[in-house]
């Protein structure tokens, strides 16, 4: 595997857009220490980024995510991946799928009668010191 590949933008992936690229400087990740930066995107990723349901598709780009301030596992996923990115950390993503009833609570009333029986879940693998890292436990602020 191109490990080059999974440190490049894609669609969804923006990590070049003006407000990523602010927050990227504004907190000084490239500045410091790989896994101290790794450790405080996963940190702003949980806990910054509020849980809920976006307004938009799961397949959103990060700029949108951060712009909209919350996200669930696969919206903040893909915000974590972007940052991870952008400071040079190749990293992946990988899913299955899950039955509604872990949900339940999170999702309510109508939204949960409505979601299907099966949900993707995503989580992000990261290659750091030469070896692929399960980052998990993102989704949930600690506020929630």
């Amino acid at each position: 595997m191109d490990l080059n590949e999974l440190t490049k933008p894609t669609r969804i992936l923006d990590f070049n857009s003006p407000n990523i690229a602010k927050l990227i400087a504004d907190k000084g990740w490239k500045n410091m220490p790989q896994e101290q930066a790794a450790r405080e995107v996963y940190e702003f990723c949980r806990d910054e980024i509020r849980f809920g349901y976006n307004a938009e598709a799961d397949d959103m780009p990060a700029s949108a995510v951060l712009d909209e301030g919350l996200g669930h596992c696969n919206t903040k996923s893909t915000l974590f991946m972007a940052l991870f990115r952008a400071i040079g950390i190749p990293c992946r993503l990988h899913g299955f799928t899950i039955d509604k009833v872990l949900q339940k609570g999170a999702m309510t009333g109508f939204v949960y009668l409505l979601a299907p029986r099966e949900i993707i879940h995503t989580w992000v693998e990261a290659y750091f010191n030469d070896r692929w890292i399960t980052l998990e436990g993102l989704i949930l602020d600690e506020e929630y």
